[in-house]
């Protein structure tokens, strides 16, 4: 104690001697004005340097505190405020007074940590006058201080891109004001996500907003404001944000609670997409690409996002009253039909449209999942707008140093290598094919591929007696290692020899323990689309179980696996895309797949692959009518499906079951016995 107190005099002593020397100094200003003498300012700068340090020791003694503005519930994330408008910077914030005293008090030089919290109470009051202004201030969510580390960013990571994405940016702010950016998140998964601890940062740390302990559902969106809640004044914010995103050289990345990357966009110097001039934000694409927005969405889908199971829709004429239905588009199917991985100059990837039509490309795209479970693009849909595949044909996609290069249809530097799987999609978002290559490929069908070795390529082996690509739905018995031919068939199994003979092998004998009964290949007055197909079971006495039966057309459209069972003499109805084809008899199983108004070969297989029952129908069908959409009844369930004579057309006096618009009658009878059945 003493020992402090002696600490104290010398501090006042020198205080005192300080004032003296001050006192000095101004009787001498004559004096240095005639003399021409310089100041002994320098003197007492190393003299008020040596008071300051001894101040702070006399404070770290006795354990004093000095008087300041900053309060003790101020975080961390207010001290790292955006940079204040030059407005903000007109307010200087107050200096607490510091208390009256006889003796001179020099308080101590203010540390860069206690400026910082002294600009805080300001942008805390203006924060509260926004929020007040609104109205709506029980709306507003203020990011709570981010007690976790920043997560770091490593180079050349890719992200997951399966749960939560980044899904519409507003970089370039409103017509309001460039300042009111906002960002929108959506849960693609299939499974509500905790969102507790993840994170969503920018290129130079002028973002880092936490996420509060909540939980998003599947196909739900997050959308985060700028400031306050008025960046949308019609749309509440789930959460508000600090910070700015630059128009050039700017990045988000978004973190898991395990600071996994689960999304990233670069503005490298620039965004990929979004306009700054007209205000119009980048919204994601259905294959997770970025496109300028034709306009913004918050909260809402993108104008190119669907969801599962949605379509693009068309509307056609109901007739009657001149009112018109929607009826989903649905895709024919495209095979994965060949690629290579190595050597990197000659890596490729062959489609295949199996279909009697062309299919058109447009919005079509294929990704790649590696073995680790990312998901990213593969070739991007705006790579195939404009191409398309003729029928019973094939689309080359190779490297522009690949020895087949003359033979592509698009260049692309693909990547490709072991333990990946392979994924085509339709505009719907739809899987069209998949091939899961190398043992430990993420996803297959069946079981994976093999990987190529160098200098061979992965191709579907080639049906001779089907004359089509094997699509068993078992990617290591669909796919053979073999030499590359890149747009022309492939090679069949080694097992598989080509007949002594020319011409097609005899088809065996079906049982017909379950048959084709009626085919409404020219859909119903509603639609064209509304396609169905009905079996009846011959069996007399006993349940049939159809697990793992298939019927399968020869172009490979449609190819529908069967399940459920059917009992003694009854029906088993199959409708195309929805239950709403016959609206009011409900499907035993829904369809995709078109039948061609040309005729179609339609065969019936067991679990065990047996023949059950043909229609070969591949010159023309054999009865049903376009244009008044009667159906193809069976006449003799007995009688071969593959003669002409035994399908007529529905009779229009014995019908049964409404079409999709709940009132146009179905010219057929799904679900009963035929018009024209002996």
């Amino acid at each position: 104690m003493k020992k402090n107190l002696m600490v104290v005099g010398i501090a006042l002593t020198l205080i005192l001697a300080g004032g003296s020397v001050f006192l000095w100094q101004r009787s001498q200003a004559d004096v240095r004005a005639v003399n021409k003498t310089p100041p002994i300012g320098n003197q007492i700068g190393r003299f008020t340097d040596i008071l300051n340090k001894l101040t702070v020791q006399i404070d770290n003694k006795l354990g004093a505190t000095v008087a300041t503005t900053t309060k003790p519930e101020q975080t961390q994330e207010e001290i790292t405020e955006e940079p204040p408008t030059a407005q903000e910077d007109q307010q200087q914030p107050e200096i607490a007074q510091l208390p009256q005293t006889n003796t001179p008090v020099i308080p101590p030089q203010p540390q860069p940590q206690e400026i910082l919290l002294e600009t805080t109470p300001a942008i805390e009051e203006i924060a509260k006058t926004e929020k007040t202004s609104k109205g709506q201030e029980e709306e507003i969510v203020i990011e709570s201080k981010p007690d976790r580390l920043a997560c770091a960013i490593q180079t050349n990571t890719l992200p997951k891109l399966q749960s939560l994405v980044l899904n519409e940016i507003a970089w370039m702010g409103t017509t309001n004001s460039a300042t009111d950016e906002w960002i929108e998140l959506k849960n693609i998964a299939h499974q509500e996500i905790a969102l507790a601890n993840w994170q969503l940062q920018d290129e130079d740390g002028q973002i880092h907003f936490i996420f509060p302990d909540i939980k998003i559902q599947s196909q739900a969106f997050y959308l985060l404001e700028r400031t306050d809640d008025s960046t949308l004044p019609d749309i509440t914010a789930d959460a508000v944000y600090k910070g700015s995103l630059g128009n050039t050289n700017e990045a988000l990345y978004l973190f898991d609670a395990e600071c996994l990357l689960q999304d990233s966009v670069e503005a490298s110097p620039n965004w990929p997409a979004g306009d700054a001039e007209k205000k119009t934000p980048m919204e994601r694409t259905l294959d997770l690409q970025w496109r300028t927005a034709p306009s913004s969405s918050p909260r809402a889908e993108n104008t190119q996002s669907f969801g599962p199971g949605v379509f693009f829709s068309s509307s056609v004429s109901a007739g009657g009253g001149g009112g018109s239905t929607s009826n989903p588009v649905v895709y024919p199917k495209i095979l994965i039909t060949e690629l290579q991985a190595s050597p990197i100059g000659e890596r490729f990837i062959e489609l295949y449209n199996p279909n009697e039509t062309s299919v058109d490309l447009t919005d079509w795209y294929v990704q790649r999942r590696t073995e680790g479970g990312s998901l990213g693009s593969f070739v991007s849909s705006p790579n195939l707008v404009g191409k398309s595949i003729s029928a019973k044909s094939h689309f080359f996609i190779a490297r522009s140093t690949s020895s087949f290069s003359s033979q592509a249809d698009i260049l692309l530097d693909l990547t490709i290598t072991e333990h990946n799987t392979f994924i085509i999609k339709n505009p719907a978002g739809e899987i069209a094919d998949k091939v899961g290559v190398g043992q430990n490929a993420p996803e297959f069908e069946g079981s994976p591929a093999q990987f190529p070795p160098e200098n061979q390529g992965l191709a579907r082996e080639w049906n001779l007696s089907t004359q089509s690509y094997a699509d068993t739905e078992n990617d290591a018995e669909d796919f053979l290692v073999a030499s590359p031919t890149p747009k022309a068939q492939n090679a069949q199994s080694p097992s598989e020899s080509p007949p002594e003979e020319p011409g097609p092998e005899p088809e065996p004998t079906p049982s017909q323990l379950v048959v084709f009964n009626e085919i409404a290949w020219m859909g119903t007055g509603v639609s064209a689309n509304d396609e169905w197909i009905e079996l009846l079971s011959t069996v007399t006495s006993t349940t049939t179980d159809m697990t793992g039966w298939r019927i399968v057309a020869e172009d490979g459209t449609p190819n529908i696996a069967l399940s459920d069972t059917v009992s003694p003499q009854g029906y088993y109805l199959l409708e195309r895309t929805a239950d709403t084809t016959v609206s009011d008899i409900s499907a035993n199983k829904i369809y995709t797949g078109a039948l061609s108004n040309q005729g179609e070969l339609l065969r019936l297989f067991d679990a065990q692959n047996n023949l059950i029952d043909v229609v070969d129908a591949s010159g023309g069908w054999f009865a049903g009518d376009n244009t008044t959409k009667q159906s193809m009844e069976r006449i003799n369930i007995s009688a071969s499906g593959s003669t002409a004579t035994n399908w007529a057309n529905n009779n229009l006096m014995s019908v049964n079951g409404k079409a999709a618009d709940d009132t146009t009658q179905i010219n057929g009878t799904p679900g009963q016995q035929n018009s024209v059945s002996n």
